[in-house]
């Protein structure tokens, strides 16, 4: 990931003094370093999950539509053989 450089439209940097500037630039490394590698490794589980998910609902959803034509088919011999009973 590229490094962050901050925008600064109101020149607030020109505010600070060396120390803080100094401070500054060792927790945008520390972010850098040790938090950013922690929330894409986060970010990459999550869209790992997400693509099991879309497969299992993918497969969820066939199966049901292959239930609803075994049923539609079921209902409609029902109705054949209550006609068929019937003589109508």
């Amino acid at each position: 990931m590229e490094k962050f450089e901050g925008l600064d439209f109101y020149d607030i940097e020109s505010l600070l003094t060396e120390e803080e500037i100094m401070i500054r630039d060792m927790v945008r490394d520390y972010v850098d370093e040790e938090v950013i590698p922690h929330i894409e490794k986060a970010c990459e589980e999550v869209a790992k999950v997400k693509a099991a998910a879309e497969e299992d609902i993918e497969r969820v959803r066939k199966e049901l539509q292959a239930r609803d034509r075994k049923m539609m088919e079921f209902w409609e011999q029902l109705q054949e053989m209550k006609s068929a009973i019937s003589g109508v």
